[in-house]
């Protein structure tokens, strides 16, 4: 009850003030603009004096070094011709000096190959002269290893590597051609095998296939067995 007997005295206090604050918002609105604007005015007037100092520096600075470039250049190209002079007279000199060495390269290469050439010569006679020379009148099987020896001393001979090449081959048929042994084909075997038998069960079927193998296989020994005693292995 105390409260509410009050409340006018406080509405009216509420409403005073009220009023007071908003006659005096449009003078507080003017300064708080105007101390904005001071703040606005002073950063764009800061901005302003580093911005023309800055272009101020860049145009004094390049104007400097345009000013500046033809000396640079020549500066440049001065060092760079006197590079390329000191480059060029060094190449220059390389150059005569190995062509200069050429004749004299040219000759130790042939110098060298002939005294290699001259030795091989001299190894060859020097076994010539002392070492003994074998015949090969009679023929023979020789390991590996040089050796000096004559061929073909009273009638013709054949020299066969036995190394089992094409050429070794070959040389072995025609030998055996002039030896009259034929061309090492040697005889022509032919072999028939015509069976009878009668049935058509598997189990004939199978001796029948028995049969062929066995018979296939006696004539493949023959044959092998033939061709060592034709040529004596």
């Amino acid at each position: 009850m105390g409260y509410l007997y009050t409340l006018p005295g406080r509405i009216s206090v509420f409403v005073t003030e009220t009023g007071t604050i908003l006659m005096n918002l449009p003078a507080e609105c003017m300064a708080a603009g105007s101390e904005f604007i001071a703040a606005a005015e002073s950063w764009l007037s800061g901005a302003y004096n580093s911005t023309t100092t800055w272009i101020t520096t860049t145009v004094t600075t390049a104007g400097t070094v345009l000013m500046n470039l033809p000396t640079t250049c020549a500066a440049a190209g001065a060092e760079f011709v006197a590079s390329a002079e000191n480059w060029g007279s060094q190449a220059y000199d390389s150059v005569v000096n190995w062509v200069s060495q050429i004749p004299g390269m040219v000759t130790n290469y042939i110098s060298n190959a002939w005294q290699n050439l001259k030795g091989q010569f001299t190894i060859g006679f020097s076994a010539g002269r002392g070492g003994q020379v074998a015949s090969n009148a009679n023929g023979g099987i020789y390991d590996k290893g040089a050796f000096l020896t004559t061929f073909a001393e009273k009638s013709p001979e054949a020299a066969i590597p036995l190394d089992g090449s094409r050429r070794a081959v070959s040389l072995w048929q025609r030998a055996g051609e002039v030896l009259g042994m034929g061309t090492g084909g040697g005889a022509v075997l032919q072999f028939t095998y015509s069976p009878t038998i009668s049935g058509n069960d598997a189990g004939t079927m199978q001796e029948a296939d028995r049969q062929q193998k066995n018979f296939f296989e006696q004539a493949q020994d023959f044959a092998h067995q033939n061709a060592r005693v034709s040529y004596g292995v």
